[in-house]
């Protein structure tokens, strides 16, 4: 049954048609883009971490943590 479930999710994906819905009709022309201006002050900050527990059976534990960021 799981077969047959999932054979059919493969071709219901193959024949459905493509939508888009921020596609520009055919019969106009795509909107010319501004050229880029840096007008303006631009502040920015990020930051991020991780930590992580390793138990492994053929190679020890421990445990890491690090810490990222940026201006």
């Amino acid at each position: 049954m799981k077969k047959l479930f999932l054979a059919g999710i493969a071709l219901g994906s193959l024949i459905m048609p493509a939508m888009a819905a921020d596609m520009t009709p055919y019969y106009r022309a795509p909107l010319q883009a501004l050229p880029f201006n840096w007008t303006g002050v631009y502040i920015g900050a990020d930051v991020g971490g991780a930590w992580a527990n390793i138990q492994s059976n053929g190679f020890g534990t421990g445990s890491t943590s690090g810490a990222v960021g940026g201006l």
